[in-house]
């Protein structure tokens, strides 16, 4: 069975890599995702949905308006390096939930 991992990676207004979030899909070990799904459109407007530990210190990096948000996946078990699955701008729709 194969593991994806993938990681969430956060861009502040420059293009620097100010944070990565990791984790691993079916059958792996997690990280700091605890959950994420994500949509692509072709030629549309896509989504994501992030899930984190509520004390996380980089939450505020999440709330930057037009910080670019990178979905990265790769398949080690399959010899796969990372791929870009999806990456977009924040431009509004952020929730915080905490429980």
């Amino acid at each position: 069975m194969a593991i994806q991992t993938y990681q969430v990676r956060i861009k502040d207004l420059t293009g620097a890599t100010v944070a990565i979030f990791g984790g691993a899909g079916r059958g792996g070990v997690s990280g700091d995702l605890q959950s994420l799904s994500y949509l692509r459109r072709l030629q549309g407007v896509g989504q994501f949905t992030l899930y984190i530990d509520g004390n996380d210190d980089r939450i505020p990096l999440l709330k930057v308006i037009n910080a670019q948000v990178e979905i990265w996946r790769r398949d080690p078990v399959a010899g796969l390096t990372w791929l870009g699955g999806l990456g977009s701008w924040r431009r509004d729709g952020f929730t915080l939930t905490t429980g």
